[in-house]
């Protein structure tokens, strides 16, 4: 599932247990010149033994540069005891999603036949299947991902410092 707001631990144990393995949480947003979200870190550390990926939506309108816009993701990240191995990048312009409106009856198939190959990207990655659907008493998009891409070790903690370890899934980008 995917979330933009601030979301309990309670939330996000209940959301475990209804089947869901994975959080993608939203680091970065296209506000002003964009910011960090300021749920992030919580959201992070609430999702405790759930798979945990983190999203940034960088600001191409404003003044900061994307090194700029990195740098801050960065920077909160190693204030806030946070390991990242990956961050996806994205625009919701370029997502892959097909979902026919928002809530229960705009919900698509949670595989990936509907997929059609563009540009460089003949097979799918990850698919946003229904937006804004009640999960647990909170709104989130939910999405799939080929279960072959090895989500490991996600949202542990290292165990020399016990730091959370977020952004393990093993996505081939050739």
């Amino acid at each position: 599932m995917a979330v933009n707001q601030s979301i309990s631990s309670a939330s996000f144990t209940c959301m475990k247990n209804s089947g869901f393995s994975t959080a993608f949480i939203r680091a970065y947003m296209p506000i002003a010149d964009g910011m960090v979200d300021s749920n992030f870190v919580q959201n992070v550390y609430n999702a405790l033994g759930l798979g945990t990926e983190v999203y940034a939506i960088p600001q191409a309108a404003g003044i900061k540069t994307a090194a700029q816009q990195f740098d801050e993701i960065y920077s909160c990240i190693k204030q806030s005891q946070i390991i990242l191995h990956n961050i996806q990048v994205t625009s919701p312009i370029h997502w892959y999603w097909n979902v026919l409106g928002e809530g229960e009856t705009g919900r698509t198939a949670a595989d990936f036949s509907d997929f059609r190959s563009f540009a460089a990207f003949i097979n799918p990655i990850i698919k946003t299947y229904a937006r804004a659907t009640r999960i647990c008493g909170t709104s989130v998009d939910q999405i799939v991902y080929p279960q072959s891409y090895g989500l490991f070790s996600a949202n542990s903690t290292d165990q020399n410092d016990k730091m959370i370890i977020v952004g393990s899934i093993q996505i081939p980008y050739s």
